[in-house]
Formats: structure tokens, C-alpha cells, sequence
């Protein structure tokens, strides 16, 4: 399987009005059985338990699969990829060249700096939404953080 055509009398599972939903529903051939699930976590248990053959998901699920499941499922095709990006308020510049520094280091080699993010704002830490206040949350005026867009996969697993 390495197209969507391949998805010929395949069935899927996706979650019940999410982008994969979308995307699975315009590639899919028309003898595809799309099931859809409330969540993700629905759609991997019908996954898991062989109710269907394959899912659309995002490469945060599927990561999540790998590790509980070891190599029992693989990536067949991507759907769709969409950069993200961050956003911060315009006098946020020290914040700002943390979070660049953040993902310039997490684009070298896939894995988030050790000591800058231990020295840095409370704000960008797990967790970051309890500790901050509202206004460093919500600003008024939010400009792009630049270079920091990182992209989003989502794909067919079997």
C-alpha cells in the first residue's frame, strides 16, 4: 500500500470529524469503508483489535502506536503535511530567541536542548498554561516567530 488508490475495499478508521477524516474521505476510492470513531484513542482500539485494516492518523498517534505496539504497524502514506508555527507578543524578544533557539536545535538532530530549555521562561515548560499569566498567553498583537514552523504529518498505518 503506497497510494490511495490502494485503499480499494480497505476499511479505515479515523476520528469522527478530524483531519484526517477530511483527508481520508477525499482520497479514499469509493468502495473504501470509512469508520469513523469519536476520538483517536477509539480508532487505534478498533485498530488494534482488527475491527478494521488500516487508520488515518496524525504522526503524534502514530508514534504513540509504535511505542505500545513495537513494529506490529507501519506508515503507508502520507495524507497531507501543514507547517505550524509559533506566536508571541512584539516585546517578547527574549522568549522569542529562546523558542527559536528551541527549534533550531530540535530541527538539528530531533531532540529538544537539554540546558536552555532548564534555564528558560516558565512560559514555554510543559505545563506552560497554569503558570503563566493570561496576557503573556493572549496577547493583542501576536507576530510570527519566524524560522520556527515544524511540520505535521498525518498517514495511513496498517
Amino acid at each position: 500500500m503506497t497510494e490511495a488508490a490502494d485503499l480499494s475495499g480497505v476499511t479505515i478508521a479515523v476520528a469522527r470529524a478530524s483531519t484526517q477524516d477530511t483527508g481520508v474521505t477525499a482520497v479514499a476510492p469509493a468502495d473504501a469503508q470509512i469508520r469513523r470513531f469519536d476520538d483517536d484513542a477509539s480508532a487505534v482500539q478498533a485498530l488494534m483489535s482488527r475491527q478494521v485494516q488500516t487508520i488515518g492518523l496524525s504522526n503524534v498517534v502514530f508514534s504513540q502506536i509504535s511505542g505500545v505496539a513495537g513494529g506490529r504497524f507501519d506508515k503507508k502514506f502520507d495524507l497531507s503535511s501543514q507547517l505550524q508555527g509559533i506566536a508571541v507578543s512584539p516585546d517578547s524578544d527574549a522568549l522569542l530567541a529562546e523558542i527559536n533557539s528551541f527549534v533550531t536545535h530540535s530541527r538539528t538532530d530531533g531532540t529538544p536542548p537539554a540546558a536552555p530549555m532548564a534555564r528558560s521562561t516558565r512560559c514555554i515548560r510543559p505545563g506552560w498554561a497554569s503558570r503563566c499569566p493570561i496576557s503573556s498567553r493572549t496577547p493583542n498583537n501576536l507576530d510570527a516567530a519566524g524560522p520556527s514552523g515544524r511540520l505535521f504529518i498525518q498517514g495511513i498505518a496498517t
